[in-house]
Formats: structure tokens, C-alpha cells, sequence
């Protein structure tokens, strides 16, 4: 999961399954999700949030729905270890993702946390902007070769997709310029083996002389912005 986030320029999210269960009804679900060891996974001092996707019958609020995985997980840690998390809405911490549609349930830790997209060079998004990993995503579909075409961008608006053909043209891993993930708030995370993935994605760029890469607009504020996001 770590070195997923850290080299895939096309992923959102990165899930990892913890449990799937049948249910129907927001008891089932309650008692399905206090059954996991969340005292083994979160820790009680720490921060989760939990995001959702809801279809079925049995609810018509996803909040409530939201609620009651939350209520299952604190309840849990706070019988194992007489002290419970915070929880509230932010992503920067420990995130899960609850899947309840008909009566096939399933919970995930978000490793990824923040979604991919937001790779943190794009300090202005301009007007109407691309998501980062969806420019990556055009830009693998095409026949470009950094090594004997160049890169050319008209419209180029905040520069995303210029951008992300030099981060793919250098070998730049685009998790590398995130500074944290979902992954670094559960109990395993292991610093060493991480700073030993990021060190390996620093040795592996590569510089390159020859590439050619052309952003143009005809706004001057736009090539203000793509000059500022590609320095960052």
C-alpha cells in the first residue's frame, strides 16, 4: 500500500480491506464493525474519519449511517483500552471508508488518506482545473515518448498537464512530494521502511536533457500560475 501511493500517478484511493459482511439493517452493521480489533488498528489518542458510499433501502441518511460505523468503533476501543479517538471530519489523519450498498457491506482504512489527486504542487488551481492523476491518466493513453517527442500544452491554464509529463518524463514519484498519508496514523506503519521507499523513488529520477516541454496561454495570468505551480 505504501509504494502504491508513493509511484501510482492514476489512483484516487488506495483501500485496504479489513472485512466484508451481509446486513440489513444498521444493527447488522453496528455489530459487524464493532467486531473488528480496532484497538489493535487505531490508536486512542489518535484522530479517524470515515467516508462513505450508502445505497440501499434501509437508510435514507448517509450521516446516520456514518454515525453508527463511528459509534461501533469507538465503543470497541474504548472497552479494550477505557480511553477513545477523536473523530470528526477532517482527512488528514486515520480514514475509513464504509461500503453499504443492498445488503453487501464492507470496511476499508483509507491508506491513502487524502486522495492522490492532490499531489501539493499546485498552489493555484486556476480556472475549470484537471485533476492531477486524470492529466496523468490522459497523457499515459497517448504515444508520447519524453525521449524523442516533445510535450506541448496549449491552453495550459494552471499547467497540470505539463506538469505531470515532467514528473512522468524524470521518473518522479508523485506521492513523493505528499508529506501525509492515511497510512501513517494506524498502528504497523513502519518510518524506516518507509524512508527507505522514498529514499529508493529519489535515486531511480532521472534528468532529462532532452525532453521538451511546451505550456502556452493566451491568459498571462494563467502562465503566471503555471510558472509558480511548476517551481513548486
Amino acid at each position: 500500500a505504501m509504494a502504491i501511493c508513493l509511484h501510482s500517478r492514476i489512483a484516487s484511493r488506495v483501500l485496504l480491506l479489513l472485512k466484508e459482511f451481509y446486513i440489513r439493517t444498521p444493527l447488522d452493521m453496528y455489530k459487524s464493525v464493532y467486531s473488528i480489533p480496532w484497538e489493535d488498528i487505531i490508536p486512542d489518542d489518535g484522530y479517524f474519519s470515515i467516508v462513505t458510499s450508502i445505497d440501499t433501502r434501509t437508510i435514507t441518511n448517509t450521516h446516520f449511517a456514518g454515525q453508527k460505523c463511528k459509534d461501533a468503533i469507538v465503543d470497541r476501543i474504548r472497552k479494550h483500552r477505557s480511553r477513545r479517538p477523536d473523530s470528526g471530519a477532517e482527512k488528514d489523519k486515520t480514514v475509513l471508508f464504509l461500503y453499504w450498498h443492498d445488503n453487501k457491506g464492507a470496511i476499508y482504512i483509507d491508506m491513502s488518506g487524502t486522495p492522490l489527486h492532490r499531489r501539493g504542487y499546485r498552489l493555484n488551481p486556476w480556472q475549470a482545473p484537471m485533476r492531477e492523476n486524470l492529466a496523468a491518466a490522459v497523457i499515459s493513453a497517448t504515444k508520447w515518448d519524453p525521449y524523442s517527442m516533445p510535450f506541448v500544452n496549449p491552453m495550459c491554464g494552471s499547467g497540470t498537464l505539463a506538469i505531470e509529463a515532467a514528473l512522468m518524463a524524470s521518473d518522479t514519484a508523485p506521492g513523493s512530494l505528499h508529506k501525509n498519508f492515511g497510512f501513517m496514523h494506524v498502528f504497523g506503519y513502519d518510518k524506516d521502511f518507509w524512508r527507505n521507499l522514498l529514499l529508493d523513488a529519489m535515486n531511480t529520477r532521472r534528468v532529462c536533457e532532452s525532453t521538451r516541454i511546451f505550456a502556452s496561454d493566451i491568459h498571462p495570468g494563467a502562465v503566471r500560475i503555471a510558472r509558480e505551480n511548476a517551481k513548486e
